[in-house]
């Protein structure tokens, strides 16, 4: 196979990606602009808001993964990446909230055929030993793009409007959109696919949904990114900004940081898979890690360096959760490999979803019922950590229950 023929098709897949990772972090400073658009929000109706993308993203996660186990990936990406980028462009034109509100659920559906089409085209143009060092370098280059979704949208929208911003970005996506269409292909042309017994929807669906492993893959990777993106694409900002009385470029700099620790983990996650022995092992381990992170950031409030030095912690340890999805891969045979990694997907958007807004209304309610004129106090924000870190245990703990006499190398 030609080596670079099959980077070539990887590679033409990642710019939409990108875009992916940043509209899920980049509520974190539209949270701040978007009253002055649409008028007061409260909390619990920005989390809402914010939680519109993850809903239908949640929602597709099936779907896409048996489309892509169908039709393929290429013309997945390319509908996926146009939809997005037309939606990202109503969403920084109109002046009515209620089609904002439409057009950020339009983003999430665009945006929710991309990752399982990136795994299923890895696992078709790759060999079975590239796939974890490939996954992660794939959710590292996300990873940069929910990086920019933070700081670096926080100061381009302060010189040219956030609207600006996202004109561009849709323009790019609906034009990139074609070229994905034209030059990328679902798999090698002297590759045939292997005579295996078709695998129906309902089979498909009643082999994952028989398996504990799919279970334990689903829960772990629901609670450790839904906790995660709900944290640093939401919250994080406003934490910042009311309890260290930073301004809002300032504090997306510091939440930027949660982001270069993943980057960095996501790189190390196949030396750490060597190290521990096994993608369940590291996976458990670095996972424990991130949830003492989380325990000493809720029981604490450290000054804001070391609060930083435990952000890029946080997002190193947080990168094991990205192993997960190779154990999700080995737990299913090949034929379904997108339905399996998008069963595992989905509970992590569902969790995203519905814990923003009730986040915000867990900040609002412990505040006297509504977001104080100065921002919400410590102590309630320290509830919200706390929260997050019994949540992240949960994904501990279903992990470690991945049985790997079960997987299918």
């Amino acid at each position: 196979m030609d080596s670079s023929k099959k980077w070539l098709m990887w590679g033409l897949l990642l710019p939409t990606y990108f875009f992916v990772f940043f509209h899920r972090t980049s509520f974190a400073v539209l949270k701040t602009y978007l009253p002055e658009t649409f008028g007061a929000m409260d909390g619990a109706f920005i989390g809402l808001f914010s939680s519109m993308y993850f809903y239908t993203y949640a929602a597709m996660q099936l779907p896409s993964g048996i489309v892509n186990d169908t039709i393929g990936p290429r013309r997945m990406v390319a509908f996926g990446s146009f939809l997005m980028g037309g939606a990202t462009l109503g969403f920084a034109t109109t002046h009515s909230l209620s089609m904002a509100f439409f057009f950020r659920l339009l983003i999430g559906f665009g945006a929710s055929f991309n990752f399982v089409a990136l795994l299923r085209l890895q696992a078709n143009w790759f060999t079975p030993k590239e796939f974890p060092f490939l996954t992660g370098l794939t959710i590292f280059l996300g990873n940069m793009g929910a990086l920019a979704g933070v700081a670096p949208l926080a100061w381009v929208a302060h010189r040219v409007s956030w609207q600006n911003a996202f004109i561009g970005i849709g323009l790019f996506c609906m034009l990139f959109s074609g070229v994905i269409y034209g030059i990328v292909r679902d798999r090698p042309e002297t590759r045939k696919e292997e005579k295996r017994e078709p695998y129906s929807v309902g089979r498909a669906l009643r082999t994952i949904m028989g398996r504990s492993n799919n279970y334990a893959t689903l829960i772990g990777f629901s609670f450790s990114n839904g906790c995660f993106i709900t944290f640093y694409g939401l919250w994080a900002v406003p934490f910042l900004m009311d309890t260290y009385h930073i301004g809002r470029e300032s504090a997306s700099g510091w939440v930027t940081l949660m982001a270069v620790g993943m980057v960095i983990g996501c790189l190390c996650n196949g030396p750490a898979v060597r190290l521990f022995g096994s993608e369940k092992r590291a996976s458990t381990i670095l996972l424990s890690l991130a949830a003492l992170i989380w325990l000493v950031i809720g029981i604490t409030r450290p000054s804001l360096p070391l609060l930083g030095g435990l952000f890029i912690l946080l997002g190193f340890f947080l990168a094991g959760l990205n192993l997960i999805f190779t154990l999700a891969k080995e737990s299913n045979e090949p034929a379904i490999a997108g339905t399996a990694i998008a069963f595992t997907n989905t509970g992590a958007f569902l969790v995203m979803s519905l814990l923003q807004p009730l986040l915000g209304w867990l900040l609002d309610t412990l505040s006297g019922g509504h977001m104080p004129s100065g921002g919400y106090p410590y102590s309630s924000y320290r509830v919200m950590l706390l929260t997050l870190f019994l949540l992240h245990c949960v994904a501990v703990v279903a992990v470690m229950q991945v049985n790997k006499e079960k997987l299918i190398r």
